[in-house]
């Protein structure tokens, strides 16, 4: 039995999810891009190509999903899983597992033909992660994500 709910978040939730968001961008240390976060939310709860999930017990909102679609020429439609939060203290009760079921329903909806997940050099390092993430069926290609800012 679960003590959580899942479901798509909708527009009305981005004060709900925008501390989970700046929570998860804390513990990467992603502290360049937490400026950008309430408008970055606001576009994955309004896009099409995009979709966030949220699971929540009676009280608050636990963890969140954001995925995003694309179509590249190498496998046509696909989809990255853009980031994946649960609070610490619901870690290890499943709510990660259903975000990411989640997702990969969503994506083949979408007819996507794989979903993608980028890890940081943090979280490459940690090999229970990198574990975990190959234990939901996502394989280490060798492929590295180069990264050149064009906008301020």
């Amino acid at each position: 039995m679960t003590d959580f709910s899942l479901r798509v978040a909708r527009e009305t939730d981005h004060d709900r999810l925008l501390p989970l968001c700046r929570a998860f961008y804390s513990e990467l240390g992603l502290t360049e891009a937490m400026r950008r976060i309430p408008t970055t939310l606001k576009g994955v709860l309004e896009r099409e190509d995009t979709v966030a999930f949220l699971t929540e017990d009676p009280h608050e909102v636990i963890g969140f999903a954001a995925v995003s679609r694309s179509y590249g020429l190498e496998v046509g439609m696909y989809c990255e899983l853009e980031d994946l939060f649960v609070v610490p203290e619901w870690r290890g009760r499943g709510v990660a597992n259903a975000l990411v079921e989640a997702a990969v329903s969503w994506a083949r909806e979408q007819d996507c033909y794989d979903m993608e997940v980028v890890l940081t050099r943090e979280s490459q390092q940690d090999r229970r992660l990198l574990a975990w993430y190959e234990e939901h069926g996502f394989l280490d290609t060798g492929r590295a994500i180069l990264t050149r800012r064009i906008a301020t």
